[in-house]
């Protein structure tokens, strides 16, 4: 009993004293937090808990994230914020699991970007901008044309086509992440001048007018494809308004005629047989015209192309406009059937006397399938040589290695007709002085019964640059019966080719030439282009 007795009260001291330690223990105190922003305007933190009495955390970062629970006295946590004010929320863990919570304010703001540099790249209308800056997050670009402001990345291009020539004040800013921004503005002059060929990709909208009653917009292509592969054109509605209702076109510098004295423009319009009238005019007189010129849609609701042919007007005035009707004399009435779309604008020259313009000469702007054989190849391309010669397109001949006979073939569905005019006018590039250009005309016999006239040979006087070339037919005898539709031609016929520059020529504006003019290629409409035995071509 006595043993049970001690035994109880040493028990009972024992407890007594362990329950006043426990009790006597109080929660952390001090709670806050230690915030460590970098500066680089990515809204990192790193948030270091502290508190007196603590061996551990939860951590509210006050982002929307969740909770970070367990954090070690010691350690830290990193949290991505936008830029603003927050209240992060610290809570303490001391022994015996007494806790302590506090609330701990934090700001974020970002540095405004530095070092902001901007590239501008203009062509035309077209605008092209690039920007980079220390702490920038993006860009905004304002064109200063009214348009919507635009976002523009980092490392990124951002590309705008203006609808006039004007000056236009652009301002890029450069943004942090926050309410720190950085700008750049500049006053930029955007040019564009309208010159005969006119299409309407990248065009200054303030020189296509409309007058009487006529309405029009430059739009998306609505029928895009086959003769007509452009990305925008001119939709015009003939509403009830004038008879006379039409549209101008006007020029930067007036039209030159004396060479391309013919004007072409696609057209799409709801019927067949549509008047279509043209004119040119003075810029300041409308009165010093060129008289009207009418032609008729033969195509509905598909894209064509007319012609308007000015070779008989007087051309020493000035005209800087071009004047279109649509059924001039007839009151439109708006909508659909009054709707008609037009598109590329352009000079060419007048196609030889007796051939068909719709079959002799092909449409560039629906290539003709260009074949080659035995080596032969062609291509048409843009004009490497403006000097000399200002078209944009001309005929590349080149003779590769195969035959030393490697040759070259113009092909017209009509026959060439050299009785009234006997002489080949045309215009020759080489690479050299004294290089032979051989001419001929074959029949439309297949081989091994095709019939060739006799040879003419001209012969280059200048080196790299553009010169004009005389080939004389006028003793050669044609053969009746014989459909000579085929002109042949042959780079130093003799002599192996090596498809090298050497043996690279350009030719353009090939015309019959007696005491008048008749062109039978100006490379801006394509006949149908071959090669044989090593002969290349193609228009640049």
């Amino acid at each position: 009993m006595g043993l049970f007795s001690l035994v109880f009260i040493i028990t009972s001291c024992e407890n007594e004293d362990f329950s006043d330690a426990v009790y006597s223990v109080n929660p952390p105190d001090t709670v806050s937090a230690h915030f460590s922003i970098t500066q680089d305007n990515t809204g990192t933190v790193t948030i270091t808990p502290q508190a007196n009495g603590a061996y551990k955390f939860d951590i509210t970062p006050g982002n929307g994230k969740d909770v970070v629970k367990g954090v070690e006295n010691g350690e830290n946590v990193k949290q991505v914020y936008a830029e603003g004010s927050y209240t992060v929320g610290v809570k303490a863990y001391g022994i015996n699991n007494l806790t302590a919570e506090a609330e701990v304010p934090l700001e974020v703001s970002f540095r405004a970007p530095e070092n902001l540099d901007v590239t501008f790249t203009k062509d035309a209308l077209t605008l092209t901008v690039e920007a980079e800056a220390d702490y920038a997050s993006a860009f905004t670009v304002d064109f200063g044309d009214g348009s919507d402001v635009k976002d523009l990345a980092i490392g990124a291009q951002l590309t705008h086509v203006y609808a006039t020539s004007a000056d236009y004040t652009v301002k890029v800013t450069a943004l942090s992440g926050g309410s720190a921004t950085t700008v750049y503005e500049e006053t930029l002059t955007m040019s564009a001048p309208t010159l005969l060929p006119v299409g309407f990709e990248a065009f200054d909208t303030s020189t296509f007018i409309s007058f009487g009653g006529n309405a029009h917009e430059i739009i998306d292509n609505p029928d895009k494809g086959g003769l007509n592969p452009s990305n925008k054109v001119v939709k015009i509605t003939k509403n009830k308004d004038q008879t006379w209702a039409g549209s101008v076109l006007q020029l930067t510098n007036p039209v030159d005629l004396s060479a391309k004295d013919q004007i072409k423009m696609k057209i799409w319009a709801p019927k067949v047989g549509a008047k279509v009238t043209m004119k040119l005019e003075n810029i300041s007189d409308g009165a010093i015209n060129s008289g009207e010129f009418t032609v008729s849609t033969t195509k509905s609701k598909t894209w064509e192309e007319l012609t308007w042919d000015f070779s008989g007007i007087d051309k020493t005035p000035e005209f800087r406009k071009v004047v279109i009707f649509y059924e001039l004399g007839t009151m439109g009435a708006g909508g659909d059937d009054w709707t008609f779309y037009v598109d590329d604008f352009k000079q060419a020259v007048k196609p030889v006397v007796g051939f068909d313009p719709g079959s002799a000469i092909a449409d560039f702007e629906v290539l003709p399938t260009l074949s080659g054989f035995d080596g032969g190849k062609q291509e048409i391309i843009d004009n490497p040589d403006k000097n000399g010669n200002s078209s944009d397109k001309v005929l590349k001949l080149v003779k590769d290695a195969g035959q030393t006979w490697g040759g070259h073939k113009l092909t017209y569905t009509d026959v060439y007709d050299m009785s009234k005019e006997g002489k080949l006018r045309l215009k020759i590039w080489s690479p050299r002085a004294g290089l032979k250009l051989t001419a001929k005309f074959e029949n439309d016999v297949p081989w091994p019964g095709v019939k060739g006239t006799a040879e003419v040979i001209g012969t280059t006087t200048k080196a790299s640059e553009w010169e004009e070339m005389v080939l004389d037919f006028s003793e050669v005898v044609f053969e009746a019966g014989n459909n000579w539709t085929n002109l042949v031609l042959f780079i130093d016929n003799g002599t192996m080719g090596d498809g090298s520059s050497n043996f690279t020529v350009y030719l353009d504006d090939v015309m019959q030439s007696g005491t008048t003019h008749s062109v039978i290629a100006d490379f801006e409409v394509l006949p149908t282009l071959s090669g044989f035995d090593g002969g290349k071509q193609e228009k640049i």
